[in-house]
């Protein structure tokens, strides 16, 4: 039902600075990251006419470019973020107007333009405080060998819960971190549970992922200026594995 050709937000300044001026607002992009600092709809005076507005921020960990929702699609925004009702909130941006200022960008909406939050899909990272039983630990990404062709591969994302004694946090493991704790690709697994599609067995949520339960690791939240300066809450971590006998 849906396609997206996702940019990522740390290119979005070389992409602006690349076009030429006058033609670089009629370029749209779709991009996607965590929702923050979401401000409520709010009316602003144009040169035109009172317009609402809905700003806020996404973030994908590093980069935390401003946009603002213009017009009726401010409207339907406002009334579909729902953080009481889920977080962290996922939102996807398509046909996004890029502007460059100063030395950053800013995005905005079109006529074109849509807003989608935690939409059903496996480029979204859904919220769970466990490993679940299901089909969305592992998606299909691009893995370019030649510049004129790409294939898909299987690979792992898999949601987290990981706590102490005092606090507990939601982390994402990508691709690299689970296959140092289960030993294999994604694209590996696949197809040992293909090889066993006429067995009851293979249609059970893969063991080597429910056994990520079971391993000691740790994680070295890093702090980055948006975490000091906007208050984001979406935090990069190194994952460090030790043996069972350490209690980490």
């Amino acid at each position: 039902m849906h396609k997206f050709e996702f940019v990522d937000l740390g290119d979005l300044f070389e992409i602006v600075n690349n076009h030429v001026p006058q033609l670089y607002p009629d370029y749209a992009k779709d991009i996607i990251g965590v929702v923050e600092n979401f401000e409520k709809l709010s009316p602003i005076s144009t040169k035109y006419r009172q317009r609402n507005i809905v700003k806020f921020r996404i973030c994908d960990g590093r980069n935390s470019p401003k946009v603002t929702v213009w017009g009726k699609l401010a409207e339907i925004t406002d009334k579909n973020y729902k953080p009481e009702l889920e977080t962290p909130i996922i939102a996807i941006l398509t046909s996004a107007k890029l502007q460059k200022f100063t030395n950053s960008v800013e995005i905005s909406t079109m006529s074109s333009s849509k807003i989608y939050f935690n939409l059903d899909t496996n480029v979204v990272k859904t919220h769970r405080k466990r490993v679940e039983e299901g089909d969305s630990w592992w998606y299909y990404g691009c893995n370019f060998r030649h510049e004129e062709f790409h294939l898909l591969e299987g690979r792992y994302r898999i949601m987290v819960l990981a706590h102490d004694k005092t606090e507990a946090v939601n982390i994402v493991l990508s691709d690299r971190a689970v296959k140092r704790l289960v030993g294999k690709t994604a694209t590996m697994l696949l197809e040992e549970i293909e090889d066993l599609a006429e067995t009851p067995s293979s249609k059970l949520f893969p063991q080597q992922i429910l056994d990520i339960a079971n391993k000691d690791v740790t994680f070295n939240i890093l702090i980055s200026d948006d975490n000091v300066l906007i208050n984001s809450t979406m935090y990069n971590a190194l994952m460090h594995i030790y043996p069972k006998s350490q209690n980490h």
